[in-house]
């Protein structure tokens, strides 16, 4: 952790990418939501594509992890939290405005925004953590095998 922390101190901390990864995220769901709407006609629950719910997040955080720069650890974790609210936010607009038929049923948008919220943010911060606890040491080198 160390040597990882010395040098991230040398590298400037980024942040613009985890709204570019939001907008990735709450993409693919929509690409999801509208599949799901043209075969069977009405928009998906979570519990019917929790695969995408639980993969989809977990991925944008180590996204967001890796291409944080310097940030320190806790920025890193904070950013995949936010950037999950984000993803989660625009993905229960569109699916709003893309069907429930007629008019939007503002109590059942935000019911399932709320729910979005804290699943996608959850999942965003374990991708962040696996992340980190998954890349290698900066000071170990692979020998020379000649």
């Amino acid at each position: 952790m160390r040597s990882r922390g010395r040098m991230r101190a040398e590298i400037s901390a980024r942040y613009w990418h985890i709204a570019v990864w939001a907008l990735v995220g709450s993409g693919l769901f929509w690409l999801v939501d509208f599949i799901y709407l043209t075969y069977f006609g009405e928009l998906p629950s979570l519990k019917e594509i929790w695969w995408c719910a639980a993969l989809v997040p977990l991925f944008f955080g180590g996204m967001v992890t890796l291409g944080a720069g310097g940030a320190a650890l806790s920025r890193r974790i904070i950013g995949a939290a936010v950037g999950g609210a984000l993803m989660a936010v625009l993905y229960s607009a569109v699916s709003g405005w893309l069907g429930y038929g007629g008019p939007p049923v503002w109590a059942d948008i935000v019911a399932g925004g709320v729910w979005r919220v804290f699943i996608f943010s959850i999942f965003s911060v374990l991708g962040a953590i696996l992340t980190e606890l998954k890349l290698p040491d900066p000071g170990l080198t692979e020998p020379d095998r000649t």
